[in-house]
């Protein structure tokens, strides 16, 4: 007996699983289905490290550390806690992005070749204000000193006396 997703629509945030029973006979000496899967242990999600960021950016969640010790992987799916999952695909490694600040609780499960699925994993994803930078210091402009000048004079403005304490200044913008 093993374990299959029931294909239907479904406003669940977990899959949704029923037990089936299946019998194959083998002719020959060609291996079947039930040959490979007869003693099959359950693959092990692993959600990978808890996660920071800010809403509205994207988070990266890695369940690459997941596996399957009898077989291979072959599906994940991520429920992210905010009322939005993935379904079964491919991909181990994603990127979700959350709409506000919070703590949300991530769970991945893990699908191998014989269609057993694992028993969920979580990492805890905590959300910050939107553009938020952790603790990140505003950054101090300068356009030195005052100036003045005749009508059709030029004037060289320079913003090289302003300073960022905790990283560096990406770019200026100038409103006259």
């Amino acid at each position: 007996m093993f374990l299959r997703q029931v294909s239907r629509h479904s406003p669940c945030l977990a899959p949704v699983f029923s037990a089936i029973t299946m019998t194959l006979l083998a002719i020959g000496p060609r291996l079947t289905f039930a040959d490979v899967c007869a003693n099959n242990v359950a693959p092990v999600a692993n959600a990978g490290a808890d996660k920071q960021g800010a809403s509205g950016a994207p988070i990266t969640l890695d369940g690459s550390a997941s596996y399957d010790s009898d077989g291979e992987l072959t599906a994940f799916w991520w429920n992210f806690g905010d009322g939005q999952y993935t379904g079964w695909q491919a991909n181990a490694v994603i990127e979700h992005t959350y709409a506000a600040p919070g703590t949300y609780m991530a769970r991945l499960w893990a699908k191998d070749n014989c269609e057993v699925f694992s028993l969920s994993d979580q990492a805890r994803v905590t959300v910050t204000g939107e553009n938020s930078c952790n603790g990140n210091q505003v950054p101090i402009a300068s356009a030195g000193d005052d100036r003045s000048a005749d009508v059709n004079e030029s004037i060289t403005f320079s913003a090289s006396g302003s300073s960022d304490s905790d990283g560096s200044i990406t770019s200026h913008a100038w409103s006259f």
